[in-house]
């Protein structure tokens, strides 16, 4: 919810800076500027040529097998927090990546469960200390011209050391795959969070296969809702079982469960956390509220975001679209603008005010030019 877009040279202008900054001082916290991209190689077809997939990962790494082509560009101490996929290999082509991975159903005790929002430095600096030596971590520092194959439904945290180039590809994780894995980890740890994420969102997926079969959408409800019970801060699976139990036409309980996942934010003390991703967590909120169709709500959470950090596009953004549902057109457009001057290069921002500017345009006589 911090992301925005940016031409690569301004983002390696920004990874030069960062990195002069934590040279500068070894304690400070970093920016965790970090881009995957799933597709660089269809938005930049001219390194096709530069590019060739392993013989050893043929059979699932090209185009026709609906796989990805990764591009892993990120700053020293940058990574991507404990998530599972498909399988995937990664080549580092520079600077020297840590990986730390769990078989499914494996994790850290629940008392050193980290912070839904912490990120893979954090974890580094305030988790692994702590973690057990019988904890079934495993652990390696991938170097540049190493490739690392990571099996399906594995759960693993990366971190840079330096800056990193990497390049790679990522099988498509069938709706069936990915219930296997995750019923897998719950019959080793029926509490484990990702493998319940991970059956809910695939039982889900089967309902809407199915023309919307209650038997599976109830069993993917079940699994997201004892994920939530267990992690009341984790937003994105509040929000996930919200948008289920509004699915299934259960509006007062979807709104009762991002409500929750609200309250425990306000009464958090959460100042330890950069105020970006304090304010991004109501950003996120908000787009929970409005997926569940409650944008009054939604625009009390974008609200919310903007106290804490005024500089984030997204929060405008989705500012307005709560404006436009509640036909606030002229304080939709005060958003869009205000999103468009943070996020200038955000093609979807400039088109969304486009189409509001000529639903306006519509609405009055007579001219009139919108300033940014």
């Amino acid at each position: 919810h911090g992301y925005s877009q940016a031409t690569l040279s301004s983002y390696l202008d920004t990874l030069e800076a960062s990195a002069r900054e934590l040279n500068s001082s070894a304690e400070e916290t970093p920016k965790d500027l970090f881009n995957f991209d799933h597709n660089f190689l269809s938005t930049m077809p001219e390194l096709r040529h530069h590019f060739s997939t392993p013989a050893l990962f043929h059979p699932w790494g090209g185009d026709a097998h609906g796989s990805s082509h990764i591009l892993s560009l990120g700053a020293s101490r940058s990574g991507l927090p404990f998530h599972v996929h498909g399988e995937t290999w990664l080549a580092v082509l520079f600077g020297s990546k840590r990986w730390f991975l769990f078989a499914p159903g494996d994790d850290v005790p629940v008392s050193l469960a980290p912070h839904p929002l912490a990120s893979s430095w954090d974890w580094f600096r305030q988790v692994l200390p702590k973690v057990p030596p019988e904890t079934p971590l495993l652990q390696c520092v991938q170097r540049p011209g190493e490739v690392l194959y990571l099996p399906a439904g594995w759960k693993h945290l990366t971190l840079n050391i330096g800056e990193v180039i990497g390049v790679g590809g990522q099988a498509p994780y069938s709706t069936q795959a990915r219930l296997r894995d995750a019923l897998v980890g719950l019959r080793k740890n029926p509490d484990d969070l990702l493998s319940l994420k991970g059956a809910g969102l695939a039982k889900a997926q089967m309902a809407m296969e199915r023309g919307g079969d209650p038997a599976d959408l109830q069993e993917g409800l079940d699994f997201l809702l004892r994920a939530a019970a267990l992690s009341p801060r984790h937003v994105e699976i509040s929000i996930l079982a919200a948008e289920l139990l509004s699915s299934a036409g259960r509006s007062q309980e979807a709104l009762e469960l991002v409500q929750t996942c609200l309250r425990a934010y306000q009464q958090a003390q959460d100042e330890d956390l950069p105020r970006r991703k304090r304010a991004s967590v109501f950003v996120s909120l908000g787009r929970g509220f409005m997926a569940i169709n409650q944008p009054r709500f939604a625009l009390d959470a974008f609200d919310k975001s903007m106290a804490i950090d005024d500089s984030i596009a997204a929060a405008f953004h989705a500012r307005g679209h709560a404006c436009q549902a509640l036909g606030q057109l002229e304080e939709a457009m005060a958003s869009f603008n205000s999103a468009v001057r943070l996020d200038p290069l955000n093609e979807d921002l400039r088109r969304d005010r486009e189409q509001l500017a000529q639903r306006l345009g519509k609405q009055r006589p007579g001219p009139r030019v919108w300033s940014e």
